[in-house]
Protein backbone atom coordinates (compact mmCIF):
# COMPACT_ATOMS: atom_id res chain seq x y z
CA UNK A 1 0.00 0.00 0.00
CA UNK A 2 0.93 3.56 -0.37
CA UNK A 3 -0.14 6.58 0.68
CA UNK A 4 1.42 9.88 0.10
CA UNK A 5 3.91 8.60 -1.99
CA UNK A 6 5.25 6.65 1.40
CA UNK A 7 4.76 2.99 0.86
CA UNK A 8 3.65 0.87 4.05
CA UNK A 9 5.27 -2.28 5.36
CA UNK A 10 2.73 -4.85 7.19
CA UNK A 11 3.67 -7.55 9.97
CA UNK A 12 3.68 -10.92 7.95
CA UNK A 13 0.53 -12.40 9.83
CA UNK A 14 -1.01 -9.70 8.40
CA UNK A 15 -4.06 -11.03 6.39
CA UNK A 16 -6.10 -8.33 4.11
CA UNK A 17 -8.62 -11.00 2.84
CA UNK A 18 -9.99 -12.51 6.38
CA UNK A 19 -11.98 -10.24 8.75
CA UNK A 20 -9.34 -10.22 11.36
CA UNK A 21 -7.31 -8.61 8.83
CA UNK A 22 -10.09 -5.86 7.82
CA UNK A 23 -10.22 -4.85 11.40
CA UNK A 24 -6.65 -4.57 12.05
CA UNK A 25 -6.62 -2.40 8.94
CA UNK A 26 -9.31 -0.20 10.03
CA UNK A 27 -7.23 0.65 13.61
CA UNK A 28 -4.06 1.34 12.08
CA UNK A 29 -5.99 3.43 9.57
CA UNK A 30 -5.53 7.02 11.41
CA UNK A 31 -1.65 6.10 12.63
CA UNK A 32 -0.98 5.23 9.06
CA UNK A 33 -2.30 8.15 7.71
CA UNK A 34 -0.99 11.00 9.82
CA UNK A 35 2.18 8.84 9.70
CA UNK A 36 2.52 9.23 6.42
CA UNK A 37 1.41 12.73 5.92
CA UNK A 38 3.96 13.20 8.21
CA UNK A 39 6.90 11.41 6.58
CA UNK A 40 6.59 12.71 3.85
CA UNK A 41 6.23 16.53 4.69
CA UNK A 42 10.04 15.70 6.33
CA UNK A 43 11.59 14.07 3.64
CA UNK A 44 10.37 17.20 0.97
CA UNK A 45 11.84 19.56 3.67
CA UNK A 46 15.08 18.16 4.50
CA UNK A 47 15.43 16.12 0.51
CA UNK A 48 14.61 19.24 -1.37
CA UNK A 49 16.02 22.47 1.01
CA UNK A 50 18.29 20.67 3.36
CA UNK A 51 16.35 21.76 6.61
CA UNK A 52 17.30 20.05 9.51
CA UNK A 53 16.32 19.97 12.88
CA UNK A 54 20.25 19.79 13.87
CA UNK A 55 22.61 22.18 12.13
CA UNK A 56 24.68 20.24 9.60
CA UNK A 57 27.88 21.84 9.34
CA UNK A 58 28.86 20.82 6.00
CA UNK A 59 30.79 18.07 4.26
CA UNK A 60 34.92 18.11 5.06
CA UNK A 61 37.59 19.82 2.97
CA UNK A 62 40.20 17.85 4.05
CA UNK A 63 41.65 14.52 2.16
CA UNK A 64 40.73 12.82 -1.06
CA UNK A 65 37.82 11.14 -1.70
CA UNK A 66 37.69 7.68 -3.78
CA UNK A 67 34.46 6.59 -5.14
CA UNK A 68 33.06 3.92 -7.04
CA UNK A 69 31.84 5.34 -10.65
CA UNK A 70 29.00 2.62 -10.39
CA UNK A 71 27.65 5.16 -7.64
CA UNK A 72 25.78 7.87 -9.36
CA UNK A 73 28.38 10.93 -9.36
CA UNK A 74 27.02 14.64 -8.19
CA UNK A 75 29.73 16.00 -9.16
CA UNK A 76 32.56 15.54 -11.99
CA UNK A 77 35.61 13.86 -10.40
CA UNK A 78 39.40 15.43 -10.64
CA UNK A 79 40.42 12.01 -11.98
CA UNK A 80 40.57 8.77 -12.03
CA UNK A 81 42.63 5.88 -10.84
CA UNK A 82 43.37 2.72 -12.41
CA UNK A 83 41.26 0.49 -9.94
CA UNK A 84 38.33 2.54 -11.27
CA UNK A 85 37.49 5.03 -8.70
CA UNK A 86 36.54 8.39 -9.21
CA UNK A 87 39.17 10.96 -6.91
CA UNK A 88 37.37 14.41 -5.32
CA UNK A 89 39.40 16.89 -3.60
CA UNK A 90 37.82 16.23 -0.43
CA UNK A 91 34.64 14.86 0.82
CA UNK A 92 33.13 18.45 0.15
CA UNK A 93 34.23 18.54 -3.83
CA UNK A 94 32.12 15.05 -3.84
CA UNK A 95 28.97 16.69 -2.67
CA UNK A 96 29.48 20.10 -4.53
CA UNK A 97 26.17 19.59 -6.65
CA UNK A 98 24.12 18.17 -3.50
CA UNK A 99 22.23 20.18 -1.71
CA UNK A 100 23.81 21.20 1.50
CA UNK A 101 21.86 18.93 4.43
CA UNK A 102 19.44 17.03 2.24
CA UNK A 103 21.51 13.61 2.01
CA UNK A 104 20.01 13.18 -1.56
CA UNK A 105 23.42 11.82 -3.53
CA UNK A 106 21.55 8.59 -5.28
CA UNK A 107 18.27 9.49 -3.77
CA UNK A 108 17.74 5.62 -3.02
CA UNK A 109 17.85 6.57 0.82
CA UNK A 110 14.80 8.61 0.58
CA UNK A 111 12.92 6.20 -1.59
CA UNK A 112 13.61 3.67 0.97
CA UNK A 113 11.56 5.89 3.52
CA UNK A 114 8.42 3.32 4.92
CA UNK A 115 5.81 3.55 7.26
CA UNK A 116 5.82 0.57 9.47
CA UNK A 117 2.06 -0.60 11.06
CA UNK A 118 2.60 -2.76 14.47
CA UNK A 119 1.04 -3.69 18.04
CA UNK A 120 -2.62 -2.59 17.38
CA UNK A 121 -2.30 0.94 16.22
CA UNK A 122 1.03 1.64 15.44
CA UNK A 123 2.62 3.19 12.69
CA UNK A 124 6.54 4.41 12.59
CA UNK A 125 8.91 5.90 9.79
CA UNK A 126 12.30 4.47 8.99
CA UNK A 127 14.43 3.66 6.12
CA UNK A 128 14.12 0.61 4.59
CA UNK A 129 15.41 -1.86 1.11
CA UNK A 130 18.48 -1.15 -0.20
CA UNK A 131 19.77 1.23 -2.59
CA UNK A 132 23.19 2.13 -5.07
CA UNK A 133 26.07 2.64 -2.44
CA UNK A 134 29.69 2.35 -2.98
CA UNK A 135 32.42 0.21 -1.71
CA UNK A 136 36.17 0.40 -1.56
CA UNK A 137 38.59 -2.46 -0.09
CA UNK A 138 41.16 -1.17 2.03
CA UNK A 139 44.90 -0.91 0.14
CA UNK A 140 47.19 -3.41 1.20
CA UNK A 141 50.69 -4.47 0.90
CA UNK A 142 51.13 -7.75 -0.66
CA UNK A 143 54.52 -9.69 -0.36
CA UNK A 144 55.57 -11.91 -3.59
CA UNK A 145 56.62 -15.43 -2.02
CA UNK A 146 59.35 -16.08 -4.54
CA UNK A 147 60.94 -12.76 -4.86
CA UNK A 148 60.26 -11.20 -1.45
CA UNK A 149 59.56 -8.04 -2.70
CA UNK A 150 56.74 -5.99 -1.72
CA UNK A 151 54.15 -4.02 -3.52
CA UNK A 152 51.07 -1.96 -2.13
CA UNK A 153 47.94 -3.28 -3.81
CA UNK A 154 45.20 -0.47 -4.40
CA UNK A 155 42.24 -1.34 -2.91
CA UNK A 156 39.32 -3.33 -4.84
CA UNK A 157 36.68 -0.46 -6.16
CA UNK A 158 32.93 -1.94 -7.18
CA UNK A 159 29.54 -0.21 -7.19
CA UNK A 160 26.74 -2.23 -4.85
CA UNK A 161 23.79 -1.66 -3.08
CA UNK A 162 23.68 -0.50 0.51
CA UNK A 163 21.24 -0.60 3.59
CA UNK A 164 19.31 2.58 3.79
CA UNK A 165 18.58 2.70 7.36
CA UNK A 166 22.34 1.57 7.32
CA UNK A 167 23.36 4.92 5.15
CA UNK A 168 20.43 7.27 7.68
CA UNK A 169 22.47 5.53 10.97
CA UNK A 170 26.09 7.05 9.17
CA UNK A 171 24.47 10.55 8.55
CA UNK A 172 23.70 10.15 12.14
CA UNK A 173 27.18 9.30 13.63
CA UNK A 174 29.33 11.05 11.58
CA UNK A 175 27.03 14.72 11.38
CA UNK A 176 24.59 14.22 14.54
CA UNK A 177 21.67 14.96 12.16
CA UNK A 178 18.79 12.86 12.57
CA UNK A 179 16.94 12.73 9.44
CA UNK A 180 13.40 12.19 11.01
CA UNK A 181 13.18 14.36 13.46
CA UNK A 182 10.76 17.54 13.48
CA UNK A 183 10.73 20.63 14.77
CA UNK A 184 9.18 21.85 17.57
CA UNK A 185 6.06 23.66 15.27
CA UNK A 186 5.54 20.01 13.42
CA UNK A 187 5.10 18.23 16.54
CA UNK A 188 2.61 21.20 17.53
CA UNK A 189 1.05 20.77 14.17
CA UNK A 190 1.48 16.84 14.14
CA UNK A 191 -0.65 16.82 17.72
CA UNK A 192 -3.45 19.62 16.33
CA UNK A 193 -3.94 17.69 13.22
CA UNK A 194 -4.44 14.10 15.63
CA UNK A 195 -7.01 16.09 18.16
CA UNK A 196 -8.68 18.42 15.18
CA UNK A 197 -9.36 15.22 12.85
CA UNK A 198 -10.86 13.02 16.16
CA UNK A 199 -12.88 15.80 17.73
CA UNK A 200 -14.77 16.47 14.64
CA UNK A 201 -16.00 13.39 14.62
CA UNK A 202 -17.58 13.80 18.27
CA UNK A 203 -18.29 17.40 18.09
CA UNK A 204 -21.88 17.42 15.89
CA UNK A 205 -23.24 15.51 18.80
CA UNK A 206 -22.92 18.42 21.04
CA UNK A 207 -23.11 20.97 18.60
CA UNK A 208 -20.46 22.64 19.01
CA UNK A 209 -17.66 23.77 16.25
CA UNK A 210 -13.60 22.41 16.58
CA UNK A 211 -11.70 25.74 16.83
CA UNK A 212 -8.95 25.57 14.12
CA UNK A 213 -5.31 26.71 15.15
CA UNK A 214 -3.03 29.40 13.89
CA UNK A 215 0.27 28.03 12.82
CA UNK A 216 3.37 28.89 10.15
CA UNK A 217 2.55 28.55 6.90
CA UNK A 218 4.52 25.31 6.43
CA UNK A 219 3.04 23.90 10.03
CA UNK A 220 -0.56 24.95 8.69
CA UNK A 221 -0.03 23.07 5.73
CA UNK A 222 1.72 19.59 7.62
CA UNK A 223 -1.68 20.01 9.81
CA UNK A 224 -4.15 19.88 6.88
CA UNK A 225 -2.59 17.30 5.33
CA UNK A 226 -2.83 15.15 8.64
CA UNK A 227 -6.33 15.58 9.04
CA UNK A 228 -6.98 14.77 5.24
CA UNK A 229 -5.09 11.76 6.00
CA UNK A 230 -6.91 10.82 8.69
CA UNK A 231 -10.25 11.19 7.32
CA UNK A 232 -9.58 9.50 3.93
CA UNK A 233 -8.54 6.36 5.53
CA UNK A 234 -11.61 6.39 8.03
CA UNK A 235 -13.61 6.56 4.85
CA UNK A 236 -12.26 3.88 3.09
CA UNK A 237 -11.39 1.54 5.81
CA UNK A 238 -14.48 2.21 7.88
Amino acid sequence: MILFNVKVEFPRDYDPGDEIGKQRLRQWGPAMGAQAALATFVRKRVRRRGETVQPFKGYSRKGFRRVATGYPLPSAPSGFEESGAAIYGSSADFHAGVVKGSFNVSGGMWRGLFIRVSGSSKATASFRGRSPGYSIAADKVVQNDKTGKVRLQKGRVKGRKESNALKAKSVLEKTEVSLLDMFRGERVALGDGINQSLASVVAPSFGITVQRHRGARGEARLRREIIRAIRKNRRRLG
